[in-house]
C-alpha cells in the first residue's frame, strides 16, 4: 500500500481502496457478485458549504451519536478526512459472509441508514453539510488514506483508528426493514412516485428533474443508477428514469452513454 501512496503522489493520480474483499482478482472495480465479505461501512460526510469548513469534528461527532441512537450501541469509528470532507469507517469485526439472502438486504438496510443521517444533517446544519447517501453499495470504493485529493490537493488522513464495530451488520439488518423490490410503472399513481422520490439522493433528484452540466454527466449518471437501485426501482424503470434525465443534461447524454452507468450500478 505504501508504493501505491508513493506512485499516486508522484504521479498526481488519485488512489482509492475497495473497502469489502471479493474474489475478484483484476485490476478493475468488482462488482455485488465478487464481493465475498462485509468488512467496512462507510459514511461520508461531505461539505457544501466551504464557510463551515471548521465544523467537520461537531459534525462527524453527531453523525456518530445517531448512529449509535439508531443502533443501540456504542461505536468508535475510525475517523479518515477526505480531502474534502470526512468519512467514518465502521469496521465490522468478525467479517460478514456475503450469501444469497443477504446480498440484495445490506445494501438496503446500509441505504436506509445513511437517508435517516442526510435527514438529520442537512436540516441540522441547514444545508452546509450533508451524508452521501450512495455509497451503500457492497464493492464501495473510498479514497485510500495517504493519497492526494485532486480536486483540493489535500491529502486523505486518517485522524483516529477507532475500534472494531462488533455485531455492526446484524444490529443494521434487525433495524432496517426487509428489502423490498419496489418496481414503479408508468401507471402508477403521482402520489406513489412521490414517495419514491424523496428517498432518493439530491444527486439523483437533480439528474432526473433538471439532467447536471459536463463535467459530472457520467458520473451522475451512475449516483442516480446506484439511488434508484438502493430505493428499489428495477432495471426497466430505472433506464427510463436515467434517460429522461440524459436529455436535460447540458450537454444531453445519448443512451448508449448511459448504459455503462446504469449496468455497472446494477450489476450483481
Amino acid at each position: 500500500m505504501t508504493t501505491v501512496i508513493r506512485k499516486a503522489r508522484e504521479g498526481n493520480w488519485s488512489a482509492y481502496l475497495q473497502l469489502n474483499p471479493s474474489s475478484y482478482k483484476l485490476r478493475f472495480r468488482a462488482s455485488t457478485h465478487d464481493i465475498t465479505h462485509v468488512s467496512l461501512f462507510l459514511v461520508d460526510l461531505d461539505l457544501m458549504d466551504s464557510t463551515a469548513h471548521e465544523q467537520w469534528n461537531d459534525w462527524g461527532k453527531r453523525v456518530i451519536w445517531l448512529v449509535n441512537s439508531i443502533l443501540g450501541a456504542e461505536y468508535d469509528p475510525a475517523w479518515i478526512h477526505s480531502g474534502r470532507g470526512l468519512q467514518l469507517w465502521y469496521r465490522q469485526e468478525p467479517l460478514i459472509p456475503v450469501t444469497p439472502s443477504n446480498v440484495k438486504q445490506i445494501p438496503w438496510a446500509t441505504s436506509a441508514l445513511l437517508r435517516k443521517l442526510n435527514e438529520h444533517i442537512e436540516a441540522e446544519s441547514n444545508g452546509a453539510w450533508c451524508v452521501d447517501t450512495s455509497c451503500s453499495d457492497l464493492p464501495r470504493l473510498a479514497r485510500m488514506p495517504g493519497s492526494i485529493n485532486q480536486k483540493t490537493g489535500e491529502p486523505a488522513v486518517i485522524l483516529w483508528e477507532g475500534k472494531p464495530s462488533i455485531d455492526f451488520t446484524e444490529r443494521l439488518l434487525a433495524w432496517a426493514p426487509p428489502f423490498k423490490e419496489q418496481p414503479v410503472h408508468d401507471g402508477e399513481t403521482h402520489s406513489n412516485w412521490i414517495k419514491v422520490f424523496h428517498r432518493l439522493s439530491g444527486l439523483a433528484k437533480d439528474f432526473i428533474s433538471e439532467g447536471v452540466p459536463a463535467p459530472g454527466r457520467h458520473k451522475g449518471a451512475y449516483g442516480t443508477a446506484a439511488s434508484l437501485r438502493d430505493a428499489g426501482i428495477n432495471l426497466e424503470m430505472a433506464r427510463l428514469l436515467l434517460q429522461r434525465g440524459a436529455l436535460k443534461c447540458s450537454p444531453p447524454l445519448n443512451p448508449e452513454e448511459i448504459e455503462k452507468p446504469l449496468t455497472n450500478a446494477y450489476r450483481v
